[in-house]
């Protein structure tokens, strides 16, 4: 969980040993809060029990009771004893609770906000926590529709906004990402990056809501908005996103869910994209600020459009141009998910997830 520095020591305190802090807590560990234990919840709460020293988990909150007391059972295995009697950790039971509004009664008491609710929440989620004076790690997206992207841009603008808000694009940070980002200045000057996808089906989730596309924002979104965070770091650009192009194809492995959805969910699709220098197009420095990895936020859009991709000789040499390619029906790949930058110098590549 990458600490959004910026934001948040500055708003607590630190001591002799760079530990940071809140004021107000009796035993000076971060207060924190899980809002959404499901599977990504008990991920976050996995991680954080590992920094038990700095962090300290004191409320659970999630409407479905199974996952409250699947939560409560991982924070029970750092509470157990190893073979020789020596405890991990001193026992705790946080406070739990099935709705989201008993759990805003506690906001004075909590440093950090984990949320982990199904996409479709996160919005409404920081619409309701945004006006207090906490630090939120919220699961990516950040928003499924151009309707919740309107409201957090509202919540961005209101004087009252308060919170300090970090999307959990932790890709950035997997170790292979890191050294291919590192080795980059050996590519020469980048010509192609190409993302792959290939992979098993969406896990299932509760009420499938994840093989929902009005609930998560379809797979484009729901899955890929890492990959397409990593084409902006890696290339230090962001993409013409009048010029991106998407072809995909639905039902071919969901198409039995078709009578429970509108729609099956993209299963399989390719992106291809223009990159070109953010101030080029206009954004601010403040914009352009979120390519680096250390940035507190970060965003991914995915848009198409009919409009001519035809540029001047002049100007097109010039470009780096992406190419996603997503197949969610691969569970025989060797290797899930693979990066390639190719440069005028060499060509590099680095897979995130090998699979044995």
């Amino acid at each position: 969980m990458p600490p959004n520095t910026q934001g948040f020591v500055t708003h607590h305190d630190r001591d002799d040993n760079g530990v940071v802090f809140p004021p107000h807590s009796d035993d000076q560990r971060i207060r924190c809060a899980i809002l959404g234990c499901g599977m990504m919840g008990q991920e976050h709460i996995s991680y954080v029990m590992g920094y038990s020293k700095d962090v300290r988990i004191n409320f659970l909150c999630d409407p479905h009771e199974p996952s409250l007391s699947k939560a409560r059972q991982i924070m029970d295995k750092f509470h157990s004893t190893s073979s020789n009697g020596a405890r991990f950790l001193e026992p705790h039971n946080p406070m739990a609770f099935n709705s989201q509004d008993e759990l805003l009664q506690h906001a004075a008491d909590i440093d950090l906000l984990v949320i982990a609710s199904p996409n479709y929440l996160h919005t409404p989620t920081l619409m309701q926590w945004g006006k207090h004076d906490l630090t939120i790690l919220v699961e990516k997206p950040v928003a499924v529709s151009q309707e919740q992207i309107d409201d957090l841009r509202q919540l961005s603008a209101d004087p009252a906004f308060a919170a300090r808000i970090w999307v959990a694009m932790e890709y950035r940070f997997i170790p292979a990402i890191a050294k291919l980002v590192s080795l980059i200045p050996a590519v020469g000057e980048i010509k192609m990056v190409t993302i792959r996808e290939n992979r098993y089906p969406f896990l299932h989730k509760i009420g499938k809501w994840n093989r929902d596309s009005k609930k998560t924002g379809d797979t484009l979104v729901e899955k890929c908005c890492h990959f397409f965070d990593l084409f902006r770091l890696i290339t230090g650009e962001e993409a013409n996103l009048s010029k991106v192009r998407a072809l995909a194809q639905r039902g071919l492995n969901y198409g039995q869910e078709k009578d429970q959805f509108d729609e099956p969910i993209i299963d399989s699709a390719f992106v291809t994209m223009p990159f070109q220098d953010p101030k080029s197009m206009g954004a601010s420095k403040q914009q352009t600020s979120s390519l680096s990895p250390d940035s507190a936020s970060s965003a991914s859009s995915v848009s198409s459009s009919s409009s001519s991709s035809s540029s001047s000789p002049e100007t097109n040499w010039r470009k780096i141009i992406g190419c996603l390619e997503l197949c969610m029906f691969a569970e025989g790949s060797r290797h899930q998910e693979e990066v390639i930058v190719t440069g005028t110098k060499v060509r590099g590549m680095r897979w995130i997830v090998p699979c044995d």
